[in-house]
């Protein structure tokens, strides 16, 4: 969890369908809630309401530990725990860029750009 003026950032994993940004439509994730998880972090505003929201798919347990707010920029950076790899972007392709991770039981540290301010 990490805070930043009247935002709050939390983070951790979800498992099955959930929508997670609240947009009507449930994140990607493996058809079989009970054999992995997915990387998920919230930017909540002070009144509570979800912000933003960032989610990584790949196949295993993964999920998000900590999360920091870049002081005057509209940046958070995420750490966490991905078992095999992990979609950091939302392309559709894993095990990509600097937050690639090599072998089973990687931490990774990810940048995420705040979509508002």
């Amino acid at each position: 969890m990490a805070t930043d003026g009247d935002r709050l950032a939390l983070s951790g994993y979800y498992r099955g369908p959930r929508d997670i940004d609240e947009d009507g439509r449930p994140e990607p994730h493996d058809p079989d809630p009970e054999r992995e998880s997915e990387i998920a972090v919230l930017i909540l505003a002070g009144d509570g309401a979800i912000e933003d929201a960032w989610t990584a798919v790949g196949p295993g347990n993964d999920q998000a530990r900590a999360a920091v707010f870049l002081p005057e920029r509209p940046i958070v950076y995420v750490t966490g725990f991905v078992q095999l790899t992990a979609d950091f972007s939302g392309d559709g392709v894993n095990d990509e860029g600097w937050v690639r991770c090599d072998a089973l039981g990687d931490v990774f540290v990810a940048r995420y750009e705040l979509s508002a301010r």
